[in-house]
């Protein structure tokens, strides 16, 4: 069992640096049909209901009562609740006092680790560094009260990316998945690239309540992409995840085309308005070029 203390410490020196990933993106290219990458679901409500509502043998939900009127709190006791079985048992009480420890290092590391710089935070102009110090700090004081939404001030983005680890978040409105207002939630701190070796965790979100959905076997019931790698994999397209974007942006038009069919990608699509083959964008390209990672 993992204890919060130790949280940090174990998870992020365990995790898998992107140039330690063996991705076969040349397998189709080479005809080897071993490497035959299964089609993504169609949306989430399919990923949803087909591995955590109808199959629950692996998965099961953990109902996380608000403790706090605080967001913060909720969030952090989602994850921790996934991360720490022995978390999810304690008092509110002492859930609340936990946390606040870990805000109170949070706070602490932020400016003295510098990581804005360290999370390259300052190469995204939405992310300012003294509103999301202003939040962390009204966080500590007022932790009874509504500070506002962690998305608003990336507070989301940072409590993953300390941990090291992906967020799967599921919207649920009425029983039924909002797939607009669903999203990944991943880290980009090793390589500041996406790593789909890190722990993924699965949350969803009823109103203001953050529930865990958790592995039931083991000590730690976060997912691991060697144990679960169809489902990430469905995730990871359906949000068009792609590892190589950064290197595949830089590429011109013509260079991804052929990238593109040397792969076995098709660049061009039929118009929905004029029914004429038409070329495909490059944003198109590149998500589908995505895709080839998770084969």
């Amino acid at each position: 069992m993992l204890s919060l203390e130790s949280l940090i410490k174990y998870l992020e020196p365990n995790q898998v640096n992107l140039s330690e990933r063996v991705v076969s993106t040349n397998m189709l290219k080479n005809g080897n049909t071993t490497g035959k990458k299964n089609h993504s679901l169609e949306n989430l409500s399919d990923i949803y209901n087909d591995y955590f509502l109808e199959n629950k043998c692996d998965f099961t939900f953990y109902r996380n009562k608000n403790i706090s009127k605080n967001e913060f709190f909720n969030f952090v006791n989602a994850i921790l609740v996934s991360l720490d079985n022995n978390f999810g048992i304690l008092q509110n009480k002492n859930k609340m006092l936990k946390i606040k420890l870990f805000l109170k290092e949070l706070i602490v590391d932020f400016d003295k680790r510098n990581l804005y710089y360290e999370y390259n935070y300052n190469k995204n102009r939405k992310i300012k560094k003294q509103p999301i110090q202003e939040f962390l700090q009204n966080c500590l004081r007022e932790t009874h009260k509504f500070i506002g939404k962690l998305e608003k001030y990336f507070i989301d983005q940072l409590i993953c990316d300390y941990f090291g680890l992906n967020v799967v978040l599921f919207n649920v409105v009425n029983g039924v998945i909002d797939e607009e207002n669903s999203k990944i939630i991943y880290t980009t701190k090793y390589e500041n690239k996406f790593n789909k070796f890190v722990p993924t965790l699965f949350i969803s979100r009823n109103g203001d309540e953050y529930n865990s959905i958790m592995k039931k076997n083991g000590d730690v019931s976060f997912v691991r992409y060697s144990e679960n790698k169809d489902l990430l994999n469905n995730v990871f397209r359906k949000f068009n995840i792609c590892i190589n974007r950064r290197e595949l942006e830089v590429l011109s038009i013509n260079e991804l085309r052929d990238k593109c069919l040397e792969n076995g990608i098709e660049i061009t699509k039929i118009s929905s308005q004029s029914g004429n083959k038409i070329n495909k964008r490059k944003g198109e390209l590149i998500d589908e070029m995505g895709t080839l990672d998770f084969v």
